[in-house]
């Protein structure tokens, strides 16, 4: 017997595949650069939508956006860590979204207001 134990090849295994996926969350931002436009939005374009977004590997933005009925350029900070994407205009203020990506496809979804809403973007 050399001394290591089966549970500690499993502790040893689990530590390694988490410290990879630890690995693969820290450039997420940069895995959103790129420009993205509006393909679908719930309940409907008035109440919430990002028509468009250019997001750079840098952490910055720029969008065209409507919330409430208003539609605006804006630009700013962001950060996207692979579950939530928060935006930081640069006219104040902070909003977070849940986000999911999928390949070429994000999902941006504010589930505190009722009904929910949601945009998906498509990367051109």
């Amino acid at each position: 017997m050399t001394g290591v134990s089966v549970c500690d090849m499993r502790r040893y295994a689990t530590g390694l595949l988490c410290a990879a996926g630890l690995a693969l969350l820290v450039g997420c931002s940069g895995t959103l650069a790129g420009h993205w436009r509006m393909v679908e939005v719930q309940p409907n374009r008035q109440v919430f939508c990002i028509d468009d977004v250019t997001f750079s590997r840098d952490g910055s933005y720029s969008a065209t956006t409507t919330l409430k009925g208003k539609t605006l350029q804006e630009s700013g900070r962001y950060k996207f860590n692979g579950f939530e994407v928060t935006f930081w205009p640069d006219a104040g203020g902070c909003r977070q979204y849940d986000a999911l990506l999928k390949f070429n496809e994000l999902e941006i979804l504010d589930a505190k207001q009722t009904p929910k809403q949601m945009v998906i973007l498509k990367k051109d």
